[in-house]
């Protein structure tokens, strides 16, 4: 719950979240995501799923809005504007999809640290398989897997690779 306050536009909340906790259904992760150990190892896989047309009127969100602005006037200008920005184009709406569910991700990330869990985000899988498998809608689309377990003390990492620092990542203009 501490993560569902991830920012989404307009607050619509274009995603959700398939639990893998079966070995059954770790196994079918398993064999579509390059048969990455973690992904057993982990006593839990968040499976992230983005709603590419989450901007659409079928999402309640629309309904709460108005309930909190109560201007009918305000909500069907942020639905054209929200149609216009997310889902004037296949790219739109693919964008719109990932973005969202990646701050979900990252509050997902930081919400588990919290709790003393980490996790591991994974992008490395076969994305289409993955939506066959899980019988995922057409207009959802696989952002990522997070694992996420407790570190085991028994190995050792391997040393953390450099980061490029922000002078040599931003531009300032």
């Amino acid at each position: 719950n501490l993560a569902v306050y991830a920012p989404s536009a307009f607050n619509l909340q274009p995603w959700r979240i398939l639990v893998l906790k079966s070995e059954e259904s770790k196994q079918k992760l398993y064999n579509l995501a390059n048969k990455q150990e973690k992904v057993i190892e982990a006593p839990v896989n968040l499976l992230l799923i983005g709603n590419k047309n989450g901007w659409a009127d079928e999402n309640p969100v629309w309904d709460e809005m108005l309930k909190s602005f109560g201007s009918e006037d305000a909500v069907k200008g942020a639905k054209q504007a929200a149609a216009f920005l997310y889902g004037s184009s296949e790219e739109r709406k693919l964008k719109f999809a990932e973005s969202n569910t990646g701050l979900l991700a990252m509050s997902l990330m930081l919400a588990a640290k919290e709790y003393g869990i980490d996790t591991h985000p994974m992008s490395g899988m076969d994305f289409d398989a993955i939506h066959k498998e899980f019988q995922l809608k057409p207009e959802e689309e696989v952002v990522m897997n997070l694992a996420l377990g407790y570190f085991d003390n028994s190995k050792t990492l391997y040393p953390r690779r450099p980061r490029l620092g922000f002078d040599e990542i931003a531009e300032i203009i």
